[in-house]
Order: structure tokens, then sequence, then C-alpha cells
């Protein structure tokens, strides 16, 4: 969101434009943050949305002037999550959910132009951040205070046996690749009709018909996926 950065990135991209044509803008930075809410930090809040939000914003409208030009292509990396939300990633998939919105009023917005706008749905790729998702446990790094009350209410959801059950029956299960996310962006860079959204791997065909279930059956399945045989006290 350094506003500096961006207009020297702009100025040097426009510097080459001549010779190299901007016909494409992809944006995948993210972060993600997986504390429980009530003990969570502030701090991540504004890095959420300033990282997952306000920086694709500021840089798509700098450089939109340039799309327009070449009658590019704008493509945002959400999340699958925001078709079916998930407990301890609210404001990562808040922020995902946003950028799929904006994505469909933005293309909209230009479609007079002849930009296309889309964006990536992608699934449980084995990056860092899912790397951290899977076996940080944020409790450890709580103050010793927030640790003390956060422990009894939310330790077990961190524990060895809930880590090992949700990587071999949830993450892994639906694992996909970075090739699968590239296919999917070379394909809404260079089609002659691109997807408005991708919704990419086995979770993404999945998701399609989940999403449509009523909420309180959505609640059910999720609580059993992340809590089994559990019961909150």
């Amino acid at each position: 969101t350094n506003t500096e950065h961006i207009e020297n990135a702009y100025q040097t991209i426009t510097q080459l434009s001549d010779k190299y044509p901007f016909v494409g803008l992809i944006h995948n930075a993210a972060v993600l943050y997986n504390d429980p809410f009530e003990f969570a930090d502030p701090s991540t809040f504004h890095d959420s949305v300033n990282v997952n939000l306000l920086g694709p914003c500021l840089l798509t409208q700098k450089f939109i002037p340039l799309i327009r030009h070449t009658q590019g292509r704008i493509i945002f990396i959400t999340s699958l999550g925001v078709e079916v939300p998930t407990g301890f990633r609210g404001l990562y998939e808040a922020t995902k959910s946003a950028l799929t919105t904006f994505s469909s009023s933005l293309r909209r917005e230009l479609a007079p132009f002849s930009v296309f706008v889309g964006c990536i749905e992608s699934g449980f790729v084995l990056t860092d951040m899912a790397r951290t998702e899977l076996y940080y446990n944020p409790i450890e790094h709580m103050s010793s205070d927030k640790a003390e009350k956060a422990m009894p209410l939310y330790g077990r959801f961190w524990s060895k046996e809930m880590m090992e059950h949700r990587e071999v029956n949830t993450h892994m299960k639906w694992v996909m690749t970075v090739n699968d996310t590239n296919e999917a962006v070379l394909d809404a860079l260079t089609a002659e009709r691109p997807l408005r959204r991708y919704m990419l791997g086995k979770a993404g065909v999945v998701l399609r018909f989940v999403a449509m279930l009523p909420e309180w059956v959505l609640d059910g399945i999720l609580y059993k996926t992340y809590w089994p045989a559990t019961d909150v006290e």
C-alpha cells in the first residue's frame, strides 16, 4: 500500500510499455492469520485489509490507463474459502470475498473499454503460507496472559492429533499444485473467452454444490470436520 512504491513501479513499466505492451495485471499477494479472533492482535486486522484488499485496489487504480490502452486483463487470485468460509480464517476470507466482489464490479465498469477483469479462486496449495496454516499454533506465540486464557478454549484445535486429522482428512485430500493455479492464470490472460470466476481443483467442483446447502447444514459439516468427536465446554 506504499504509494511511492506503486508510483515507481508505474513509471518503470510505462517506460517499457512501448517495447513490451502491458497487457495483464495479476494480483497474488496475501497474508493469512489463523489466530482465534477473540485473541487476535488488532494489528493483524490492518495487515489483512492492507495486503489482501487495499493494496490490489490501489495498484489496479494506478494501472487502469495502461490496461485500457492495450485492452488487457486484470486478474485477482482469491480463495475457495469465499464460497464456504471456515473458522479461524475470518479476516482472510472476508478480504478475499471483498476482492471477488470488487472484481465483478470492476469488470462491468471497464467493459466498455474491452478490459476484462476476473478472479481465480484457488484451493489448498502447499505454499509457505499454507504450511503455516497447517502447523503453526498461534497460541504458542501469544503473550502469556492471552495464552493462559486462550489455551483452555481453543488449545485443542491445535493439538497434535487435531493437526494430523485436518492434514489427512481435509487439506491433503484437496491439495493442489502451483501449476494448477498457473494454468488458470494463463487461461485467464490468453483465452478468447476466459471465465469470470475460476474455481480450481477437486475442491472447486465440490464447493459449487456445497455452497448451495443451507447454512445450518454447512455449520454441522464444518463443525464435525474441524472439531471431530469433541464438545465445547
